[in-house]
């Protein structure tokens, strides 16, 4: 039920309803008016409980407001009436990436299964899980992105009451809603051992075409490059990005992880041999990063020789910083 929303609910039911058939939305009138700020549920459930009761072919109920509910909750959820109202309001923290019809979809479904279940089903803890409480409301893109129910969820939804095939519905929902985020960067698993990535939110935001990785060797004698390259790159409109310019108190490999995933070029330094490279590079690769390696001509045979598994990738051999390796990356980049 759409309550004073400007949102295409024919739309929104539609897609809700076309790829499964355990739960089948109808688009109910309204004659529920709202004047002050905030929406009361109480007021709500109370107010279209007679609907419930009185006709057979309405099970449950679940209005949209873009009003603040009472206790600012995401939504709110009546199993005795059978009923839930869901808030669109603060939208603009979970959309973009989602558009506002993903995050419904997913509402309505976490609000129906609450009500044949007749628990309180979630948890504090963000898991990729359609039912993660989300108490900071940035956590919703997670969920949204994982499109999933943890096993927990599963086995007490089935314990009280819900089916196998209600089950395999509720997915197909959520696979319809996560499915625009398989083939694009940030959809990627967590290598740190996260279900989901919890940065996927900030990763597509900071993304630009301009950015550039450069995996490199820590240490002070590598820092002329860096100085240089982000010099030549930032003339060229292009921005440099080095984590290890910039540690805080986040997992490292989580931040490098991520740093990754804001570009669309990489570029590994060989010359130094330190595996931090060789991870970082593979890490490009997964992501789907433009890579090239670069390697100091003096040093080049030394890397041919003790660094076999990696003959087969294209690495740039340069004289100097300043001499030859700046037009040879802008050319690499120039020709993609």
């Amino acid at each position: 039920m759409n309550i004073d929303t400007l949102l295409d609910f024919d739309s929104l039911i539609r897609d809700f309803n076309r790829n499964q058939s355990s739960f089948r939305l109808k688009n109910l009138e309204n004659d529920f008016t709202i004047s002050a700020e905030t929406l009361e549920s109480e007021e709500f459930f109370k107010h279209f409980n007679l609907i419930i009761r009185d006709n057979p072919e309405v099970t449950y109920i679940v209005g949209i407001t873009q009003k603040q509910l009472d206790n600012n909750f995401f939504s709110n959820v009546n199993e005795a009436y059978q009923m839930a109202i869901i808030s669109i309001n603060q939208s603009e923290i979970y959309s973009p990436p989602f558009n506002i019809e993903e995050y419904i979809k997913s509402q309505i479904l976490e609000s129906i299964m609450l009500i044949l279940s007749k628990m309180n089903i979630g948890h504090y803890d963000t898991l990729g899980c359609l039912f993660d409480f989300c108490s900071d409301k940035k956590d919703i893109v997670v969920k949204l992105h994982s499109g999933s129910i943890c096993a927990d969820c599963k086995a007490r939804l089935m314990y009280y009451g819900l089916t196998e095939s209600e089950l395999v519905s509720a997915q197909k929902v959520l696979w319809d809603i996560s499915k625009d985020f398989i083939s694009i960067r940030g959809s990627k698993g967590c290598p740190t051992g996260h279900k989901t990535c919890k940065e996927f939110h900030e990763i597509r935001r900071e993304y630009s075409d301009r950015n550039i990785f450069l995996a490199i060797s820590f240490g002070t004698e590598f820092q002329d490059m860096i100085d240089h390259l982000e010099t030549k790159f930032r003339d060229d409109d292009f921005d440099l990005k080095v984590v290890n310019q910039n540690i805080d108190n986040k997992n490292i490999l989580c931040k490098i992880c991520k740093t990754i995933q804001i570009c669309k070029y990489g570029i590994a330094e060989f010359s130094g041999f330190r595996h931090n490279v060789s991870y970082e590079f593979g890490l490009m690769q997964a992501f789907g990063l433009e890579t090239i390696g670069i390697i100091n001509n003096e040093k080049f045979h030394e890397f041919e020789r003790n660094m076999s598994d990696m003959k087969g990738i294209e690495v740039i051999p340069y004289e100097s910083i300043s001499k030859d390796l700046f037009p040879k990356l802008q050319r690499f980049i120039r020709l993609i």
